[in-house]
């Protein structure tokens, strides 16, 4: 802090900080519908490579769905067992839950 920020800040002159800071964690891509931002620090482990949590806005509040990293789409799908499969390259997660009686 210099000498001058010191000074203002003890006259109460110093402009407070009105915009949040960018998420580093997040990353903006082009999905289907738009811009979608991928949670770099929120991953399902896949048999290719991880897929990770995409939301609607940076605010992360609307999980919107995956991206998978194996091949760069938000190309996939999910099933009621949290089972994930990318539709261009076959990456997949496997079940969140398994239970026999599924088979």
């Amino acid at each position: 802090m210099t000498d001058a920020d010191a000074d203002a800040d003890a006259e109460g002159d110093a402009a407070p900080d009105l915009e949040p800071a960018p998420d580093d964690r997040l990353e903006e891509h082009e999905g289907p519908d738009g811009p979608l931002y991928v949670a770099l620090d929120e991953a399902e482990r896949g048999q290719k490579g991880p897929f990770l949590v995409a939301y609607a806005s940076p605010a992360r509040e609307e999980r919107w769905g995956y991206y998978c990293t194996n091949c760069e789409t938000f190309d996939n799908a999910m099933d009621s067992m949290g089972r994930v499969q990318c539709n261009v390259c076959a990456n997949y997660k496997k079940p969140d839950e398994w239970d026999a009686a599924h088979e």
